[in-house]
This record gives C-alpha cells, structure tokens and sequence, in this order.
C-alpha cells in the first residue's frame, strides 16, 4: 500500500482555521487511511492508502475536510520520493547562508502556465531568491519569510495556482518520518 504526505493550506495561522492535529488524523482514520501520523500544528499528515491516483486523494480529501471542518483548505499529495527528491536537489545545498536566511519549499497543486512561469521568473525582489521547477519552488528569504515580499499569497497569485510551504526543518523531519 503506497504511503503519502498530506499538506494542507492555511490551517492553524494567525489563529485561523483551527484544527487539532488530534481531529485531523482521526478524521483521516474515519476515511479508512491506516498507520496516520502527524507533525506539527501546520497539517503535515503522512499516512497509507490504497488509492494511488494522488489528484484523486487530493479531490477526496479537500471534499471531506470541508465538510467535517466547515472551511476549505486546499491539499496537496506527495509521495516519499517527490520528497526526497526536493530535499535532495535544491540549488542552495552547498551556498554559504547567511544567519537569518532561511529556505522554504513551496510545493504547487499543478505546474503552472509557461507564462506564469516566466513572469515569476522576471520578477526580481532583493531580499528573496527562489527557483521554480515543475510543480515546486525553492525561496531563500534572507531576511525570514516574515519579511519576505515573495510570500506564498504572491506565489499563488503570480502562477495562478494553489501552493503550500513548509520550511527546510520541517521537510527535513518529514522526510524522516517517510523513511520510517
């Protein structure tokens, strides 16, 4: 049975759409998904299933989550070598940081339109650096994602689709989890 990473947008920030993780995988047991775990408050659900169309999973999910929760978050499925190859590939493994720099992956619900692509590509912010493939990007914020003006909602709205980010630690923990 193949094992999955759930990511799930905007829940539990600001104090916003909160959700217990405690509810959150019981809510994944009640949909017949076995050997669920979680990390962390920011919905990181890794779990197995024997549905192994990952739009599928996502479509099921976000239907079921806005019903039993009463708001939508957008989800996004991964597998263990989707993540292991982002952690594994990025550009800024070997580039000297400085101390507050910090990385973050933002994975994409769908790779987005050549022109999208080359608009994010074009645009030039001085604090923020971040390299776009396929369906996922790297941002290097120098300064915090706090202070980054290339923020998930300007990503989102620049691509014209949904994302979710998730810092180096916590891939790196995540990652981990999946190896388990």
């Amino acid at each position: 049975m193949p094992k999955y990473l759930a990511l799930f947008r905007g829940i539990n920030v600001s104090g916003h759409n909160l959700v217990k993780m405690a509810a959150l995988r019981h809510f994944f047991e009640g949909l017949n998904f076995t050997e669920v775990k979680s990390y962390i408050q920011s919905g990181n659900i890794i779990f197995f299933s024997e549905i192994s169309d990952t739009k599928q999973l996502e479509a099921h999910l976000e239907i079921e989550f806005n019903r039993s929760f009463g708001f939508k978050s957008p989800v996004l499925i991964l597998n263990p070598e989707k993540v292991a190859l982002a952690l594994n590939t990025h550009p800024f493994l070997n580039d000297k940081r400085e101390e507050d720099s910090s990385i973050y992956y933002i994975f994409l619900k769908e790779s987005p339109a050549t022109e999208k692509r080359d608009e994010l590509d074009s645009a030039n912010y001085e604090f923020e650096r971040c390299f776009l493939y396929e369906d996922y990007l790297y941002l290097e914020c120098f300064k915090g994602m706090g202070k980054a003006k290339l923020n998930t909602n300007l990503i989102e709205k620049k691509l014209g689709v949904s994302a979710t980010a998730r810092n180096e630690r916590t891939m790196q923990k995540l990652h981990d989890l999946l190896k388990d």
